[in-house]
């Protein structure tokens, strides 16, 4: 090797060694920085799950899970469409489950919310405003139902909190449905916003997932 190369290389080296140097220093006025909350990929659904002791009640979170339309700019149609599937273990019979799903709409005039689900081999098309949610019907769940919820939300603590806007609304819908036996557990949600060419915003989330099996009645003694 010549003396030419090697003195390539140590120069090499020593700038190598000066920019390491540089980069581990921290950049003015960062000190006392830090990042907060969770990392985010942004426009794309993602989810949490708690389960109770008993294995009966799953709770699902959703973080964006949502269609919007702008009055003022944008399409005039948005859509969102996702699949959550839950593996049971029910080789020997049919289960029932409640379905309850929890949301917010806020449909300005010109502008229209809709909200499809495909659940457990039935299609529901859910009427919004008679699933509005009233301030008494707002209270927290108890048993198995409380235990999944929690254990989500500590999963998901650090989302961001969407603001609900005054001329907005929760809402909550029902859904009776039946698993076959062998089946897994399978939901679809369809959510669909509109607005007409001169006016009208809209948004249409769901926050939260609760599915529960039903219980059978207890057999009479006789």
């Amino acid at each position: 090797m010549s003396l030419r190369m090697m003195f390539g290389i140590l120069l090499l080296a020593a700038a190598l060694a000066a920019e390491t140097a540089r980069s581990d220093e921290a950049p003015a006025g960062a000190e006392g920085a830090k990042f907060k909350g969770s990392a985010d990929l942004p426009g794309a659904v993602q989810i949490v799950t708690g389960f109770s002791d008993d294995k009966q009640v799953v709770t699902v979170i959703f973080r964006n899970l949502e269609a919007a339309v702008d009055g003022t700019r944008g399409p005039l149609v948005d859509t969102r469409v996702a699949t959550v599937s839950l593996p049971m273990d029910n080789k020997d019979k049919e289960v029932r489950i409640t379905q309850d799903i929890r949301g917010f709409v806020i449909a300005q005039q010109g502008a229209r919310a809709a909200l499809i689900v495909q659940a457990a081999g039935k299609t529901t098309v859910i009427d919004l405003k008679k699933a509005r949610l009233k301030d008494k019907e707002k209270a927290e769940p108890e048993g198995a139902v409380k235990q999944a919820r929690d254990r989500a939300r500590a999963q998901a603590k650090d989302h961001p909190r969407r603001d609900r806007l005054a001329e907005g609304f929760d809402f909550m819908h029902r859904i009776q449905g039946t698993v076959p036996a062998g089946a897994n557990y399978q939901a679809t949600f369809l959510l669909l916003v509109e607005r007409d060419t001169d006016a009208g915003s809209a948004l249409l989330t769901i926050d939260t997932f609760d599915v529960a099996i039903v219980k059978p009645p207890a057999k009479k003694k006789d």
